[in-house]
């Protein structure tokens, strides 16, 4: 039985998906989950960091530094996240449907913080300050 769009004619059938694309985003998936154990890890780490300015007994304003430090860390780690998720998905949702430009414009989404991190990465290694 073939499938029938709306209009009562039958559909085409889906672009097959390039191989260079498929190996693209199985690379950026792999990819994706290391920068977010990564991301979860450094959330880790600050709130660890962190839990030492939360002394009951210290300073206020610096357990409102902390929580305040905190707050933002988390949102930054959750961006990346969100990007990284969004991105992956969206972009095999769409490959698998066909749509090989969609799938590569989505997988840049995820890219993006990605080559961020790799770009940091090189300009602390090379000591470069903005």
């Amino acid at each position: 039985m073939s499938r029938t769009s709306l209009s009562g004619r039958p559909d085409a059938a889906p672009a097959a998906g390039s191989k260079a694309l498929s190996r693209w985003l199985a690379v950026l998936s792999l990819a994706a989950l290391a920068v977010a154990c990564g991301a979860v890890l450094m959330g880790m780490l600050v709130m660890m960091d962190t839990q030492i300015e939360m002394n009951p007994h210290g300073d206020p304003l610096v357990r409102q530094d902390a929580v305040g430090f905190r707050i933002s860390a988390w949102a930054g780690i959750s961006v990346v996240i969100l990007l990284l998720a969004a991105g992956t998905v969206g972009a095999w949702a769409a490959y698998r449907k066909g749509r090989n430009r969609l799938s590569f414009r989505l997988s840049l989404l995820a890219a993006a913080p990605i080559f961020l991190l790799m770009i940091g990465i090189a300009f602390i290694y090379l000591g470069i300050s903005p």
